[in-house]
């Protein structure tokens, strides 16, 4: 608990609650003597009436409280301690009027950087109850000046309607009660006075420069939490890049499925993005066939993005990666033509809206499909069921030019072009049209 400010248990503990109590004391002990005095000039109506005496106890106690609450309040507005914001609004439109000279013939990002930074300054501290204080203080004594007089016959008046409280109501006690209540009136208005004074003086501006510092350091711990976390996530996507494009590049023997999901979680959107071009680039490699290392970095790659399928929370991102990982696997040295097609038709399954009109998973669970149908590996026609689902497949991604009709012309003329590039299992399509009877025509048919 504290009073005034103050906490008993750590009174002392400092010199600057010591300073403050030295002032403030020779005053407390001015409204201690003054109850004691108060006291003693009721102890005369005791013997008189007690109900005199404690009326007159309880009426002098008021106004002593009154005026003590009265003339600390004036002490206080006399007292209140600047903090110094005019100076600063000053020194600010200073600094405004030399930036407006220089963006004259600065550029637009400069005048841009110089906005921002006066927006930054905007909130100020409040100084309503400095301004209060000024006003009233000059009120105050300009009134008194000029309305001494008033004041006076004002003051007389209060001390003649206050003064019967004071007195068992003869003539004698009520001509004393008058001076006691004029003395109590001063008395007590004067320690209050001070009191508020002092401490608004000496209590309040160290505790504006405590609030000060506090606010300051607020600013500071929160620009240095908010910077370390940007170098924190600096720091993991580096290491996510790095690690991972080791591991692809077939820098790093082994990682387990549990880090590269850890390392890949902890990296933004912006890094993420960047290994999954890069997942998405070795398949490309696969496919014009850049270089002899590629099926083993599909290998490498399968094991990324399943981190991804892992990490990715909307439906879009899902579908991408499911669709992705299904053409992974397909297209690595030994294709696992099942995982693929389970893989896509899950992407079919999750495609959200956005992507109706991607043919890619249906053009290559095609693919799957027949190099899965046991008919077509003994030269046989694919049953109904199974025609019927490659098929729709194969019309989709026709009619969405994932599939080029032109492309299978070409190979049914034997002059393929060394420019026509084919994913793993696009050259089965059009012998298993054939061996179903299929024109190629048919193709083209909604």
């Amino acid at each position: 608990m504290t009073v005034l400010g103050f906490d008993p248990n750590t009174l002392l503990a400092d010199d600057r609650s010591t300073d403050i109590i030295r002032a403030l004391f020779p005053f407390i002990l001015m409204v201690v003597g003054g109850i004691i005095f108060i006291f003693f000039y009721t102890l005369q109506f005791v013997f008189h009436s007690w109900i005199v005496a404690w009326s007159v106890l309880g009426v002098a106690t008021i106004v002593a409280g009154a005026s003590l609450l009265f003339g600390g309040l004036l002490g206080f507005l006399f007292g209140i301690p600047r903090t110094g914001e005019a100076t600063r609004q000053q020194s600010q439109e200073q600094n405004k009027q030399s930036q407006e000279q220089n963006n004259q013939n600065s550029s637009p990002d400069n005048t841009k950087n110089s906005e921002s930074a006066d927006a930054g300054n905007a909130i100020q501290a409040n100084t309503n109850l400095e301004d209060i204080s000024d006003w009233l203080t000059k009120i105050l004594v300009g009134v008194g000046l000029t309305q001494i007089g008033e004041i006076s016959q004002a003051i007389a008046q209060l001390i003649d309607w206050l003064a019967p409280g004071f007195s068992d109501g003869t003539p004698e006690q009520l001509a004393i009660s008058k001076g006691f209540t004029l003395a109590l009136f001063v008395y007590f208005n004067i320690a209050g006075f001070f009191i508020g004074f002092l401490w608004a003086r000496l209590y309040l501006p160290s505790q504006f420069r405590q609030a000060d510092v506090g606010q300051v350091k607020k600013e500071i711990d929160t620009f240095t939490a908010s910077f370390r976390k940007e170098l924190n996530q600096l720091v993991d996507n580096d290491k996510a890049k790095n690690i991972v494009n080791k591991y692809i590049e077939l820098k790093v023997d082994s990682i387990s499925q549990d880090k590269l999901y850890g390392y890949i979680e902890k990296s933004d959107l912006m890094t993420q993005s960047t290994i999954y071009n890069d997942i998405q680039r070795i398949r490309y490699e696969k496919l014009y066939g850049k270089t002899d290392r590629t099926p083993k970095k599909l290998e490498k790659a399968i094991d990324v993005l399943k981190a991804f399928v892992k990490i990715d929370k909307t439906a879009e991102e899902h579908y991408l990666d499911l669709t992705e990982l299904g053409i992974l696997m397909k297209e690595k040295e030994n294709p696992d033509w099942e995982k693929s097609e389970e893989f896509l038709s899950q992407a079919i399954q999750v495609r959200p809206d956005s992507k109706k009109s991607d043919a890619s998973p249906e053009f290559h669970r095609a693919m799957c499909s027949i190099n899965l149908d046991a008919n077509f590996k003994t030269k046989l026609p694919t049953s109904s069921a199974k025609q019927k689902s490659i098929l729709e497949d194969l019309k989709k991604s026709v009619k969405h030019e994932e599939l080029l009709v032109e492309d299978l012309r070409q190979q049914k003329s034997e002059t393929e072009p060394e420019t026509l590039y084919l994913w793993n299992g696009q050259k089965q399509i059009l012998p298993w049209l054939e061996a179903n009877n299929i024109d190629l025509e048919s193709l083209q048919v909604d």
